[in-house]
């Protein structure tokens, strides 16, 4: 838990006076601040990975704060993965500490999780709690759950949790570009298991060569990949690097429906009909993408 000063916070907070209360104004740095009797309540949520925040006000011996559009969206997660941790902010606009009883609840497969589930929020001051989603291994689709804020002063409220798990789906297809030579792909399935079959053609003994595939991500998603050969026991030369703007890596991250560009370099040692392995592991998934590369070196003709 983190916490700091409302006024290292918001240095430059404007006041005003509502129901006979002098109060902060947050409507110059947050654009949709609610408004309910006895109480303010700023709450918005930005992109994913950023905290969703909550400015509490005490009334007399009664906290009112309204739960208004608050919820917590971990964005689309990958299946075998976790979340990343969401900061969830309270803020306390009072002089006096705040304190607040926090459970998750409708979690059937208890795969949310709250840092802490009893903390007080000081006065004129703020504290974070972090929200996680735990590793997911059986389940796709939409997860929801809420949160439960409560305190001796106020009404309980929940805050929605949301997460969107997607099943990996990763397709290998020929390149596109025209300055390397173009590969044949055909998928296959091999004792029961997928394998990509890659076919380079005929290259000649001595020759270095460039072949180009893409890396398609179909799922929702993004993935972080990493592209490995495997050793052998040929004398040529073979290795495999995923491209972004003409700079060679071994692992790359993948857009939700986005694609990347993977280079098969081959020094043509030996003479002779050869497969090579190579493999596309998917970070968080146990099961890695096989690609099988055959190549036919020919002794040149004169």
């Amino acid at each position: 838990m983190i916490s700091t000063s409302v006024s290292a916070l918001h240095p430059q907070l404007d006041r005003l006076s509502v129901a006979g209360k002098t109060l902060r104004d947050h409507s110059k740095d947050v654009p949709d601040l609610f408004c309910v009797p006895n109480s303010w309540l700023r709450v918005f949520n930005t992109t994913i990975s950023s905290s969703t925040t909550i400015v509490l006000q005490r009334m007399g011996s009664t906290i009112t704060i309204s739960p208004a559009s608050t919820y917590v969206f971990f964005g689309c997660v990958l299946l075998g993965s976790a979340g990343d941790p969401m900061p969830l902010r309270f803020i306390n606009d009072s002089s006096d500490p705040i304190a607040l009883h926090l459970s998750i609840l409708r979690d059937g497969g208890e795969r949310f999780r709250i840092s802490s589930n009893r903390v007080s929020v000081p006065g004129a001051s703020w504290l974070i709690v972090d929200l996680t989603l735990l590793v997911l291994n059986s389940v796709v689709g939409r997860l929801q759950a809420s949160l439960q804020v409560s305190a001796d002063e106020m009404s309980a409220f929940l805050v929605p949790l949301t997460a969107d798990v997607h099943e990996p789906d990763l397709k290998i297809l020929p390149g596109s570009a025209s300055s390397v030579i173009q590969v044949r792909v055909v998928e296959l399935e091999e004792e029961g298991a997928p394998i990509t079959l890659v076919d380079l053609r005929t290259v000649r003994f001595g020759s270095m060569n460039t072949f180009e595939i893409v890396d398609k991500n179909l799922c929702g998603a993004s993935i972080q990949i990493k592209a490995q050969e495997q050793t052998h026991d040929h004398g040529s030369h073979f290795t495999c690097k995923l491209a972004e703007q003409s700079v060679l890596y071994s692992v790359a991250r993948v857009q939700a429906y986005g694609q990347t560009v993977m280079l098969l370099e081959l020094e043509a040692r030996e003479i002779g009909d050869f497969a090579f392995n190579a493999l596309l592991a998917i970070k968080g998934v146990d099961k890695p993408l096989w690609i099988r590369v055959n190549v036919c070196i020919q002794k040149p003709e004169f």
